[in-house]
């Protein structure tokens, strides 16, 4: 895979004279490969495993392992234990685009733990609950300049060793009426930037012929916009909704956004949007 481009921006500069965009042309080649192995030593446990590597032109391939268990001790009842390993490699525009630009960035990489277990009941209720451990490498964020301008950059931010938890019940209702509630909690470590420690997420959804429905929302808190729980940002609960109405080839939807004007910011300083209503029409070949 290739790809690339050239920003053009003659008119924008810094205080210091210094353009907004680098207007260089920039390129990236990317290749990767990936395999992955199941082994069922007896009916109720699968084992998983898989490698993947990743190369591109700036020098910050990897290699991602990955391994997994599955027991399924009755039907209803199921029980796993899984590690992998992620990454993901810096933008274009991370790396060279904007002011906020770093051409320093290194790949970031986390290795996850994870035990759970999922039980269902009369197939239509499920519930997940899933314990993990991250160690995360050179997380890429974009934080505070020391030395501004610009104000914010994009970092590499060291280590952490985040602990927490998840859980996800599912309820299929009568009338075509689906319900997922979930909540996680995040010990951050020093990584706090947008990690907040409490998030809780609602959705309920109504998706009958040729009507989809969803009113869904979320509320967080202990949110930072620096690490080490420095610039702390408000908790905010937000409710949105959408409809929409299949009609052949079309479909009309509407959305409103942040249904009772929630003031929030997701940075210090920058006011979220309010209320926000969309109408549009989407055609399918």
């Amino acid at each position: 895979m290739r790809f690339g481009g050239q920003a053009k921006n003659d008119f924008s500069t810094l205080p210091d004279g210094t353009l907004t965009v680098n207007e260089d042309a920039l390129t990236k080649n990317s290749i990767g490969a990936y395999a992955v192995a199941f082994y069922n030593p007896w009916n109720f446990l699968q084992i998983k495993t898989g490698l993947r590597y990743q190369y591109n032109s700036l020098s910050i391939s990897s290699f991602s392992p990955m391994l997994s268990f599955t027991a399924n001790i009755w039907p209803q009842f199921k029980t796993f234990l899984a590690y992998g390993n992620g990454f993901r490699s810096p933008t274009l525009m991370e790396l060279y685009l904007f002011p906020s630009a770093n051409s320093n960035l290194k790949n970031e990489s986390v290795d996850t733990y994870e035990a759970g277990l999922e039980y269902s009941w009369y197939g239509r209720y499920t519930l997940r609950i899933v314990l993990f451990r991250n160690l995360i490498k050179n997380q890429i964020q974009s934080l505070e300049n020391t030395i501004p301008p610009p104000l914010y950059t994009f970092q590499n931010s060291g280590t952490a060793d985040q602990l927490g938890w998840e859980s996800q019940l599912n309820l299929t209702l009568p009338l075509a009426v689906d319900v997922q509630l979930s909540y996680a909690y995040l010990e951050p470590d020093q990584l706090t930037a947008f990690n907040p420690q409490h998030q809780y997420k609602y959705t309920l959804s109504y998706n009958y012929r040729i009507i989809d429905f969803y009113l869904y929302g979320k509320f967080i808190q202990n949110l930072y916009a620096g690490n080490n729980s420095t610039q702390p940002l408000s908790d905010f609960n937000l409710l949105n909704t959408s409809l929409s109405i299949g009609l052949g080839n079309f479909s009309l939807f509407f959305k409103m956004l942040n249904i009772f004007d929630r003031p929030y910011e997701v940075l210090p300083g920058y006011p979220a949007p309010g209320r926000q209503m969309r109408v549009g029409l989407r055609f399918y070949l």
